[in-house]
């Protein structure tokens, strides 16, 4: 009996790791721009910035764990899921990015992140225990790598 219910635990645990849940979509407040990389900007003192998921798909891709809700300033972006992208078209200066995702449990991170160039790439990503959002320079091959939101 004993060996039914430790196999049991073991199932269930290993269930729990592999399935995790994905975060619930984020209402989408922030009105989005065409997703065509090479549309130029609606307003051209605005910044385009392309945010996009580099969770590593091995840990966070299978199971929908690695889908990153964003919000810049307060407002709902979208759920990110892992290799799409987004584009905003925003104003230059200081900006609040609240990121969260969920596996065992949820995990928010904040940032406040200074906008300056007019395009600019910005990896957000999922990590076991919290969430990371960073400028890069754009990645290479990115248009093959790396889908619009959905």
């Amino acid at each position: 009996m004993l060996k039914k219910r430790r196999m049991l635990l073991w199932i269930i645990l290993g269930l729990l790791l592999i399935t995790g849940c994905g975060v619930a979509p984020v209402r989408q407040e922030t009105a989005l721009p065409s997703q065509d990389l090479d549309q130029p900007l609606s307003d051209p003192s605005s910044i385009r910035l392309i945010m996009y998921n580099n969770s590593n798909k091995l840990w966070f891709g299978l199971d929908g764990s690695g889908e990153v809700n964003i919000t810049m300033d307060g407002k709902g972006v979208c759920r990110l899921g892992v290799g799409e992208y987004v584009i905003v078209e925003t104003t230059p200066g200081r900006h609040k990015f609240d990121l969260a995702h969920q596996d065992l449990g949820t995990f928010t991170s904040s940032y406040t992140i200074t906008l300056t160039e007019k395009e600019i790439y910005m990896q957000v990503f999922a990590t076991p225990a919290s969430n990371v959002a960073e400028k890069t320079p754009k990645p290479e091959s990115f248009k093959e790598r790396y889908k619009p939101v959905k």
